[in-house]
């Protein structure tokens, strides 16, 4: 008789967001994403009525120490960006001491301090161009006439 996998338990990780605010949010973790996941990983995580890329900078493990919190109010991860991590342990020491220097959020020192566009979400798109529409009546049938049609009805198509 062939058994289901065991599913592997969340583990809770402390999470820098780059948010004005001075403190950091706990988060859990999918039991199948925590076995890659390391301080200084980016992760993909609601905030808000917002999804944000934020920066593990502690994991805490199965069990939350803090009693206050309640376990059942903490969000999911969405997805775990980095399998390595892609913030050295300087750099998170740099950045901690940047932001306690200026009083700023940790979360926006840490981005501030990747390079431009690391975080940025880009979206490639395929649209037709006049020479398309003309290829368009030379093309009688096959993949390049379905192509060349799908791009007519519906004007751009994402990648």
């Amino acid at each position: 008789m062939n058994k289901a996998p065991a599913k592997k338990e969340s583990i809770y990780i402390d999470v820098a967001v780059p948010v004005p605010a001075r403190k950091t949010f706990y988060y859990r973790l999918d039991g199948n994403l925590a076995e890659s996941a390391a301080i200084g990983s980016r992760v993909l995580v609601p905030f808000g009525k917002q999804i944000l890329t934020g920066y593990i900078i502690e994991i805490i493990g199965k069990t939350l120490s803090d009693k206050s919190l309640e376990p059942e109010k903490i969000r999911d991860v969405i997805d775990l960006l980095d399998i390595e991590p892609l913030i050295s342990h300087e750099i998170l020491e740099l950045t901690r001491w940047a932001a306690d220097y200026y009083a700023a959020s940790w979360g926006e020192m840490i981005k501030a301090a990747l390079p431009a566009g690391i975080n940025a979400n880009v979206e490639k798109v395929i649209t037709l161009t006049e020479k398309g529409h003309a290829a368009n009546h030379h093309a009688k049938r096959g993949l390049t006439a379905k192509i060349l049609d799908l791009l007519i009805s519906r004007k751009t198509i994402s990648l």
